[in-house]
């Protein structure tokens, strides 16, 4: 980094001489020498990535401003440099994020709300769409509750709610249940919504369910002690269908995708044995082989069963995340002890390890990666994965020594992890960023040539020697990446951050990319006067 750091300032300084010879100054513009009274203005042109890699036999000295990455480039005769931060210390985006609360929870009978936001999705139109689950009450605009049992003891219910891309509200729906009676909250009702997916203007929702739902008078009952649900709703919060997916034991939904022929695929763990997928409607039965397993089907977009198949060992394994690149599907999750996924099976060295499987879109196995600790003691979980220029993004959280196919980290305290990578027979790591001490990554995304990763902090925590200051108990960061110095490549870099936070505690959840701005969606919890939960909505 030194030596990067001395021969950047060489370099610059050979272009300050450069200037002071000709009696010019920089500005942007046209690659030209233009006589403006007593002085010559050197401007230099603005061009893309694109434009400039192909630009034909640059000389070494030539610059040109770069609008992709936001820097000028010197090109040193092998490749065009960026001068702005390569190889110093990472600084702060050039404003914090913007804050608008939507929402906050009020007190009384039925107590104080608070809800998670699980997943996010933006329509045609611009419209978001936040779904997860509720707790209690929510004052205006929102103004909705979540069910409640005889005796007013709140439950968890899904919900998903409409905003504008400003944060005007919009509607909300519940996924309720059938009138609960019963001392306990354990004894009744709950519904949370664990992913959602638009295509077409038509909303997909895949969740979990105990009990019965009655929504819009469409109605489910649950076969175990926890169900599977899917749906389907208009942007108008109509409930167009709702199926069941469940066994008499317990399942765990994870995610939802529309491929390009609108085909429906889901994921998520089971415990039954069998697992019922769409009974009564050319059902498909899934054995278990021990713990979880982990399942994924294809649906049609009227709900109609296509196809399903299992994963798994004999202990817990478990999806957390879905994504999609045509013909491909990814989907990562985690295995303890040993895991089988058709011709492959790893077993486990560490506590807790991750797989990576490839799915076409007959759901046959088309490969199989996996990230492993190197003792009993090691674990490392994911969280999100997603499919960016060519490349899998996955973040997650570990703890130990951790293999990463061709990089490792270890830590001694539980930390989290951001990597990039290619899914060959074993992951080629690109990318790989910590943040340790009470930081945590929770979603990464692209926008325009930029990629941007979110999460939360607290004081403490450490990422690229970096020591981050919360304002609160814990607060949001975004990170944002660019491509590196050799931008033919396809390698990004830790650029620049910016955070967000008040004396309170704040959360990130989702983030999404829409027209050009990053939205980030948390909740906070404030502790003046009455204590009070609000949904935020962070842009930038």
């Amino acid at each position: 980094m030194k030596k990067t750091a001395i021969n950047l300032s060489i370099l610059i300084l050979f272009v300050i001489q450069f200037c002071l010879a000709q009696s010019t100054s920089i500005t942007p513009g046209g690659l030209e020498l233009n006589n403006k009274g007593n002085s010559d203005v050197l401007t230099i042109p603005k061009l893309s990535n694109q434009a400039i890699s192909a630009i034909q036999a640059p000389k070494i000295g030539s610059l040109v401003y770069d609008i992709d990455s936001n820097c000028i480039r010197v090109y040193n005769g092998n490749i065009w440099v960026c001068l702005t931060d390569s190889g110093s210390i990472p600084f702060h985006l050039p404003q914090k994020l913007t804050t608008k609360i939507i929402g906050s929870s009020q007190t009384g009978p039925q107590t104080a709300g608070s809800i998670v936001i699980n997943a996010v999705s933006v329509d045609n139109a611009g419209n978001f769409y936040l779904a997860g689950r509720i707790f209690g009450c929510y004052s205006s605009p929102i103004s909705v509750c979540s069910n409640y049992s005889s005796d007013l003891f709140r439950l968890p219910t899904g919900i998903v709610l409409k905003f504008s891309s400003s944060g005007a509200f919009k509607w909300a729906t519940t996924v309720t249940g059938l009138p609960v009676t019963g001392q306990y909250p354990d004894s009744g009702f709950s519904s949370e919504v664990s992913d959602i997916t638009i295509k077409n203007d038509k909303i997909y929702l895949i969740g979990n369910y105990s009990k019965s739902i009655s929504w819009q008078n469409k109605i489910i009952t649950s076969n175990g002690e926890k169900d599977i649900f899917i749906a389907k709703i208009d942007t108008s919060k109509t409930v167009n269908w709702i199926k069941n997916i469940g066994g008499i034991s317990d399942e765990i939904s994870s995610s939802i995708f529309i491929d390009e022929n609108s085909n429906i695929i889901i994921t998520g763990a089971y415990k039954s044995s069998p697992l019922i997928i769409n009974q009564g409607n050319n059902s498909i039965s899934l054995s278990n082989s021990g713990g979880y397993d982990t399942f994924i089907s294809k649906f049609d977009v009227n709900g109609n069963l296509l196809g399903a198949t299992k994963v798994g060992g004999t202990n817990d394994d478990l999806p957390e995340s879905l994504t999609y690149q045509s013909p491909y599907f990814y989907i990562a999750g985690t295995y303890i002890n040993n895991f089988t996924a058709s011709t492959y099976s790893f077993t486990s060295t560490g506590g807790k390890d991750t797989f990576i499987l490839k799915f076409n879109s007959l759901l046959s196995i088309a490969g199989a990666n996996r990230f492993f600790g190197l003792s009993a003691n090691d674990e490392v979980t994911p969280r999100e994965i997603k499919f960016i220029n060519n490349k899998l993004y996955l973040c997650g959280y570990f703890n130990g020594s951790i293999n990463f196919g061709n990089k490792s980290l270890t830590s001694s305290i539980p930390s989290s992890f951001l990597s990039s990578f290619y899914f060959y027979e074993s992951p080629y790591v690109d990318y790989l960023q910590t943040i340790t001490n009470g930081g945590s990554f929770i979603s990464v995304i692209p926008n325009n040539s930029l990629i941007y990763a979110i999460g939360n902090y607290a004081t403490g925590a450490t990422t690229m020697n970096i020591p981050l200051q919360s304002q609160g108990s814990s607060d949001v960061f975004l990170f944002e990446l660019k491509k590196s110095g050799n931008f033919e490549s396809n390698n990004f870099e830790f650029s620049r951050y910016t955070t967000a936070g008040t004396e309170s505690s704040e959360a990130a959840y989702k983030v999404l990319s829409y027209n050009g701005k990053i939205y980030i969606f948390g909740g906070g919890t404030s502790f003046y006067n009455n204590r009070a939960q609000y949904l935020y909505m962070w842009s930038y």
